[in-house]
């Protein structure tokens, strides 16, 4: 896996070092502002897809390392405000799902190893 440093609005493709315009496609070393893809060292806006080292603003996708402001999916190592799925090594705000290692605010679901308010 490189080590990610660019910035990518979108686009069909693989961008390493640079910039694309727009699409779908992996980002390695920068931004995506928005749509489906994985993003790696950088931030992701919007969209579905994977996102790690960074922060994803919101959409469905995994996080690892980063924040995930809202959404369906997994925050590992994180903190997940908001929306249903798993949280591990973080906090999650609100929502269902399972929560390990970590603090749940609130909603339904597991806690394991952590605090429930």
């Amino acid at each position: 896996m490189a080590t990610p440093r660019a910035v990518r609005s979108g686009g069909n493709g693989n961008t390493q070092g640079g910039t694309q315009g727009g699409g779908n496609g992996n980002t390695q070393g920068g931004t995506q502002g928005g749509g489906n893809g994985n993003t790696q060292g950088g931030t992701q806006g919007g969209g579905n897809g994977n996102t790690q080292g960074g922060t994803q603003g919101g959409g469905n996708g995994n996080t690892q390392g980063g924040t995930q402001g809202g959404g369906n999916g997994n925050t590992q190592g994180g903190t997940q405000g908001g929306g249903n799925g798993n949280t591990q090594g973080g906090t999650q705000g609100g929502g269902n799902g399972n929560t390990q290692g970590g603090t749940q605010g609130g909603g339904n679901g597991n806690t394991q190893g952590g605090t429930q308010g």
